[in-house]
């Protein structure tokens, strides 16, 4: 059975991809979309106006199970405003008092695309790697890459008409997302603040699947941040950091290879500033992986800032024999 898989180029799209792979799916495309307009400030924050708008118009049902679910997310939302507002040194004794907020069931609570809705005035820039780059993955995987370059107002549209054109049987096993889950413990005020971001967002792209009547397969809702970079290191990933926001990463990590110095690193960011461990503060491109036939070899690149963050710009790559 086939499955298309939504591309950024990073590496929970990848791992994603991986683990259904490895359950005996066959890769029909990947579905690349990169995005021309994501200077700070154009997009409106997960707002507690939005959701319910978000709620009445898009999640209408009077079924028991949604309107539980329509619940939980307004009370999500507004504890989130609450957890806000809190100082700091209170934020432990209410992650403890709503941490059964962060453990729902893993099919709950998932992220959208690599580049996440978060706040307008200040939020992380794309994966920044040029659509060249990312054809060679699909190249090292023999597999074919549809590319479409747009705005991001116009994602879900284009989204819609790209599946809406492929054969069924292309996508007969549904579209795979690299989509993290939340934090298990809302501990921190920015757990609780992702934590809402991703609950929405999980409802966004479900709907969007039911509405194109494919099945939206997210493999990594198991797994915990760390889990996540801990199961790329072991299974032989190569995954270069590329973009990072030096107001929490260190730009040193520019270019690293995630290993287990970078998931020490990401473990204490993630205890002292509630920095999830697999994103969003850092994005990340998969130069090698157990499914590519080659490697991907970075000949040209420098180190470059935009909108406040560090970006690690890969001019030129070539596929290469692997070690």
């Amino acid at each position: 059975m086939k499955v298309a898989a939504n591309w950024s180029g990073g590496k929970d799209c990848c791992l994603s991809l991986y683990n259904v792979v490895n359950q005996g799916y066959e890769v029909s495309t990947l579905l690349n979309f990169s995005f021309k307009d994501f200077a700070a400030g154009q997009w409106a924050p997960v707002s507690f106006s939005s959701v319910l708008k978000y709620m009445i118009r898009d999640n209408s049902s009077t079924s028991l199970k949604n309107t539980a679910h329509k619940v939980s997310m307004l009370s999500s939302l507004a504890l989130r405003e609450i957890v806000k507002r809190t100082p700091t040194q209170l934020a432990a004794p209410m992650g403890k008092a709503f941490g059964g907020l962060g453990t729902k069931p893993s099919n709950e609570v998932t992220n959208i695309i690599g580049a996440v809705k978060v706040n307008a005035s200040r939020r992380m820039v794309p994966h920044e790697v040029s659509a060249e780059i990312v054809a060679l993955q699909a190249k090292a995987m023999g597999v074919p890459i549809k590319q479409v370059y747009l705005n991001w107002v116009g994602f879900e549209q284009a989204f819609r008409d790209t599946v809406s054109k492929m054969a069924k049987e292309d996508v007969e096993g549904g579209i795979v997302w690299g989509m993290i889950p939340p934090d298990p413990v809302l501990d921190h005020p920015r757990k609780m603040k992702k934590y809402m971001n991703l609950k929405v967002q999980y409802d966004w792209i479900n709907k969007l699947s039911s509405d194109l009547g494919v099945k939206a397969v997210l493999p990594l809702m198991g797994y915990t941040g760390e889990k996540i970079l801990t199961e790329l290191v072991e299974k032989g990933f190569e995954v270069l950091v590329v973009v990072v926001n030096p107001d929490f990463v260190g730009e040193e990590w520019l270019g690293h290879t995630i290993d287990k110095d970078f998931i020490d690193y990401m473990r204490k960011l993630n205890v002292e500033q509630g920095i999830h461990m697999a994103g969003d503060e850092f994005h990340s491109f998969v130069a090698d992986c157990p499914m590519f036939k080659k490697r991907i070899k970075i000949t040209k690149s420098q180190k470059v800032s935009k909108d406040g963050y560090s970006i690690f710009d890969m001019q030129k790559a070539e596929l290469v024999a692997k070690n």
